[in-house]
C-alpha cells in the first residue's frame, strides 16, 4: 500500500529524530565539544543565591602595596576577624606562601603557628595536595600526597583540604568535597578527609562529621549534598562573593575600622587577591574567566550553606530532549508553508532556551549545545528531504501530465505551481474538440482486425501531433473518437482561438493520414470535428487501480454532440467559441437540436482555409 504524503512526512521526521538521537548519544560518549558544552551550560541560571553568613577578607592590591603581606600582619587580621565575632575562619595555606616567597616552610611554620594558635574556629585549607582517581567500589578520589606542617596542623581547630586541589587547567565549575586516604605500608586506609568548605558547613550548621557516600551525592550529619563525577560539588558563583561584591572586604578596611564590621556567627574566608601574589585559577566567571583561589573557596562554602545546588540533567534526558526537538523541527519544516520554515528552528531554539532558563532557576542545568545542534541539523535534513520530495513530486506530476499535454506545457504547469490544483480538481473555462471517424462501423466489418488497429494507430498519431503542436491537451481515445481540450490543465486566455486554429489543421491532416493508410494498403478515412467553449470541472478521477485526468460538464456533452452532427471533413463550432475568436470564416447553420441538450445551440460551419504549416 502506497504511503500518503502525510504518512511519508511523519516517517521522515521520525527518522531524522532517531538519527539525531544516535548522533547526540555518540557525541556525549566521545566527549565531543565538551568545553563548549560546559561554557553554554554556565550561561544558565544567572548568579547563584547568596548566604549572608559568608564573608571574604582579602589582601588586595592596596594591602600588599603597603607592605602588610606577612605572617605578622595576618595575625592582626585574624585577631580582628575573631574580635568581630566570626564563628569559623578559613585560611588558605597559599596566604603563608605569598607572605613568605622562597622561604622554606620549616623556617616560618613554627612562628606562624604561634599566631594561629590563639584564634578560635580556625580552619586551615591545606594546599599542595594532589588527588588520584577513586579506588574500586567508590566515587571518592584518593589522596596522593599531603604535605602539611605538623606545627600548623596543631595550631588550628581543623584542617580541610583545599577545594582547589586538582590544579587542573579546566575551569573550576566543580570542586572536590572530600578525599580518601589509600592504604599504605604500616597504615590502614579508608579514612575520609573533607575539604575546607565541607568542614565550614559542619561547623556553621553544627553537623557531626559523619560522612556517608551516596549514589550521586554524599551525606554529612544526615544532610544530603548532590554531587557530580568523583563526588565533586558544582559551585554556584554568587555576585556578592565576586571581586567588588557586597561580601568582599579589604584586610586594610578590617585593620583600620574593625569596630565597623560585624562577623557574628559568620564564616570568614581569608585569601589574597593582589594579582602579583594571589593564586589565580580558571573559573566560569570574572575577567578573562579567572579568579583568585579564595573566590572559589568562598563560593564553594556559600553553595553548601545555601543548599541551592545546581545539577546538570542526565545524559539520557539530553539525548531524549534532542530527539524530540529534532522531530518537532523536522515536522514543522516538512509540513508548514515554505516561507515559514526558517522560523521553525529559531522559535524552537528560543523556546527551548527559555525553558532551560526556567529549569535552571530550580537547580537543574540543561545541556544547550547538543539539543540546539540537533535543532539545526534536523532543520537542514528536513529541508533536504523536502527538496527531494518536491523534486520527486514534480517529476511524477510532470510525467503524469506529459501524457496529455506537450512537455513544455507540463513544465509550465509545475513552474506556476498549478499541478496540485490541477490534479485535485478545479473549474476552468476551456474549449473542447471532438474528432470522430465517419462510417467506422462498416469499415471495421470489411477490414481485418490487424488492419483496423494499424489504421487507428495512424489516426491517433496524426491527431496527437496536431493537438500537441497547437498546445492542446489530449484527453482520451474512445474507439474511433479523439477528445482534446484547450485551457486545461494550464489556464490560457486564448483557448478558443487556439482550438479554432487547431480544428482546420486537424482536417488538413486527413490528407497525410490517408497517404499513410494508402502505403499500408488501407482505405482512406474521413472525420468530423465538433468545437464548443464553456466551463468544466477538471480533475484526476478514477479508482486505486486506474486514474486519469479528465474534464466534466455540459460543455463536454455539447462538444461531443456537435461532433456527431459534423459530416466527414466538416467542422462545427458554436457561438460560445466563435465569440472569442477573430478572423474566422463561418457559415451559419441556425439553431441545432442536440440529443440530451434541452436548449437549441447556435451552430456554425467553419469554412476551410489554407493549412497552417504545423503538420509535416
Amino acid at each position: 500500500m502506497t504511503a500518503t504524503p502525510t504518512q511519508r512526512g511523519l516517517w521522515i521526521a521520525a527518522l531524522i529524530g532517531l538519527s539525531i538521537v544516535g548522533l547526540v548519544w555518540f557525541g556525549l560518549g566521545m566527549g565531543i565539544a565538551e568545553p563548549t558544552r560546559a561554557e553554554m551550560m554556565d550561561s544558565l541560571g544567572g548568579t547563584a543565591a547568596f548566604d549572608d553568613g559568608v564573608v571574604i577578607v582579602v589582601a588586595d592590591e592596596e594591602f600588599v602595596a603597603e607592605g602588610r603581606l606577612d605572617p605578622f600582619r595576618y595575625a592582626e587580621v585574624l585577631n580582628s576577624v575573631e574580635a568581630a565575632g566570626a564563628s569559623t575562619v578559613i585560611v588558605d595555606q597559599s596566604i603563608i606562601e605569598a607572605a613568605n616567597p622562597g622561604v622554606a616552610a620549616r623556617e616560618f611554620d613554627p612562628v606562624v603557628a604561634g599566631y594561629f594558635s590563639g584564634v578560635d574556629g580556625l580552619v586551615l585549607a591545606a594546599s599542595d595536595v594532589k588527588l588520584d582517581a577513586p579506588a574500586a567500589g567508590t566515587a571518592i578520589p584518593t589522596l596522593r600526597s599531603r604535605e602539611l606542617s605538623p606545627d600548623l596542623a596543631k595550631a588550628v581547630d581543623a584542617v580541610g583540604l583545599d577545594n582547589v586541589v586538582l590544579g587542573s587547567e579546566e575551569k573550576l565549575r566543580t570542586v572536590p568535597l572530600l578525599a580518601e586516604i589509600p592504604p599504605r605500608e604500616n597504615f590502614i586506609g579508608g579514612q575520609l578527609i573533607p575539604t575546607a568548605a565541607l568542614v565550614a558547613l559542619a561547623r556553621a550548621k553544627d553537623l557531626p562529621m559523619g560522612i556517608e557516600e551516596l549514589s550521586g551525592g554524599i551525606s554529612i550529619g544526615g544532610r544530603t549534598i548532590p554531587t557530580e563525577e568523583d563526588q565533586r560539588l558544582r559551585v554556584g558563583y554568587a555576585e556578592e562573593l565576586l571581586p567588588g561584591g557586597a561580601a568582599f572586604i579589604s584586610a586594610t578596611e578590617l585593620l583600620e575600622s574593625p569596630e565597623s564590621l560585624d562577623f557574628e556567627d559568620k564564616v570568614v574566608v581569608l585569601g589574597v587577591t593582589d594579582p602579583e601574589s594571589a593564586r589565580v585559577v580558571p573559573t566560569p566567571v570574572g575577567d578573562n574567566d579567572r579568579q583568585p583561589s579564595v573566590v572559589v573557596q568562598a563560593n564553594a562554602t556559600n553553595t553548601l550553606l545555601t543548599a541551592e545546588y545546581l545539577r546538570p540533567v542526565g545524559d539520557p534526558i539530553v539525548v531524549a530532549l534532542a530527539g524530540v526537538l529534532a522531530f518537532l523541527v523536522a515536522l514543522g519544516t516538512l509540513f508548514l508553508p515554505i516561507w515559514v520554515t526558517p522560523l521553525v528552528p529559531v522559535i524552537t531554539g528560543l523556546v527551548f532556551w527559555a525553558a532551560a532558563e526556567l529549569v535552571a532557576q530550580r537547580g537543574r542545568l540543561t545541556d544547550l549545545l547538543y539539543p540546539l545542534a540537533g535543532i539545526v541539523l534536523a532543520f537542514v535534513a528536513a529541508i533536504i528531504a523536502r527538496v527531494i520530495l518536491e523534486l520527486r513530486r514534480r517529476r511524477r506530476v510532470t510525467r503524469l501530465f506529459a501524457r496529455y499535454v506537450p512537455p513544455d506545457v507540463a513544465k509550465a504547469l509545475m513552474a506556476e505551481g498549478e499541478s496540485e490544483a490541477a490534479a485535485a480538481g478545479q473549474r476552468l473555462e476551456v474549449t473542447v474538440l471532438f474528432c470522430d471517424l465517419r462510417d467506422f462501423t462498416p469499415y471495421c466489418a470489411k477490414t481485418e482486425p490487424t488492419q483496423v488497429r494499424k489504421m487507428l494507430e495512424s489516426f491517433y498519431q496524426v491527431s496527437t501531433d496536431v493537438i500537441l503542436d497547437h498546445g492542446g491537451t489530449l484527453m482520451q481515445f474512445i474507439g474511433d473518437e479523439v477528445f482534446a481540450v484547450f485551457g486545461a490543465p494550464v489556464r490560457r486566455e486564448d483557448h478558443a482561438q487556439a482550438a479554432i486554429e487547431c480544428a482546420p489543421d486537424w482536417q488538413f491532416a486527413a490528407a497525410k493520414l490517408n497517404r499513410e493508410l494508402k502505403e499500408l494498403g488501407l482505405d482512406p478515412v474521413e472525420f468530423g470535428i465538433g468545437v464548443h467553449s464553456g466551463e468544466v470541472v477538471a480533475a484526476h478521477v478514477g479508482s486505486s487501480h486506474r486514474r486519469q485526468y479528465t474534464v466534466l460538464g455540459e460543455t463536454v456533452n455539447i462538444g461531443a454532440r456537435l461532433c456527431s452532427q459534423a459530416a466527414g471533413g466538416e467542422i462545427i463550432a458554436t457561438d460560445a467559441t466563435l465569440d472569442q475568436t477573430v478572423d474566422t470564416n463561418v457559415e451559419d447553420l441556425g439553431p441545432l437540436t442536440l440529443k440530451g441538450i434541452d436548449t437549441p445551440i447556435e451552430g456554425y460551419r467553419i469554412v476551410a482555409r489554407d493549412p497552417a504549416p504545423v503538420v509535416t
